[in-house]
């Protein structure tokens, strides 16, 4: 079995060279990709890439990097990785913020929208609302009207049963309309 050092994960080769993950994989993926003879599978499946890749595809001495302990080297390396990162990550993040906005307004503009619509059937409701509490008035003041009549209907007959007749029929029917139509203009 070879040596597990001579090998490397496909994210660890992507933090050496400073590539995404899924572009690494995706010259795996082509066939015909100079990176094809430095490519193999450990045995739980995972692509792994014999440590020459970073020489001869990426253009990395990765020994002369792993050697160099002092402070200055690793630095150096270090701060061009933040500097390298940078430069992908702040137009990334704009195009983000670009892409977040953009999807906010379309929302709002949506919710405008909705909002304007919902208006629009309120005001239909409000004239429904209005429209059945006239129809309501208009019946309360007919069934007003019905239970006077059937009041005098009853005085009557209890007057032509008692023999109490003061008025005529005639009278006591002009007298309660003229009673009705006094409230009704009130």
């Amino acid at each position: 079995m070879e040596n597990e050092k001579e090998y490397f994960s496909v994210a660890e080769v992507a933090e050496i060279t400073e590539k995404t993950i899924q572009g690494i994989y995706k010259r795996i993926r082509n066939k015909e990709d100079k990176i094809q003879p430095y490519v193999k599978e450990d045995e739980e499946g995972n692509y792994i890439l014999h440590k020459e890749v970073l020489k001869a595809i990426y253009k990395i001495d990765y020994e002369n990097i792993e050697a160099a302990d002092t402070k200055q080297s690793k630095e150096k390396f270090s701060n061009s990785s933040v500097e390298f990162s940078n430069k992908f990550t702040k137009p990334k993040e704009e195009e983000n913020n670009k892409a977040i906005e953009l999807l906010l307004r379309e929302q709002i503009d949506l919710l405008k929208q909705q909002l304007e619509e919902q208006k629009e059937i309120n005001k239909g409701k409000d004239k429904l609302i209005f429209e059945l509490n006239e129809r309501l008035a208009e019946n309360q003041r007919i069934v007003d009207q019905q239970q006077r009549l059937s009041l005098v209907d009853k005085q009557l007959m209890l007057e032509e049963k008692t023999g109490t007749h003061k008025q005529g029929v005639i009278s006591r029917f002009i007298q309660l309309f003229k009673k009705n139509e006094d409230t009704e203009q009130q």
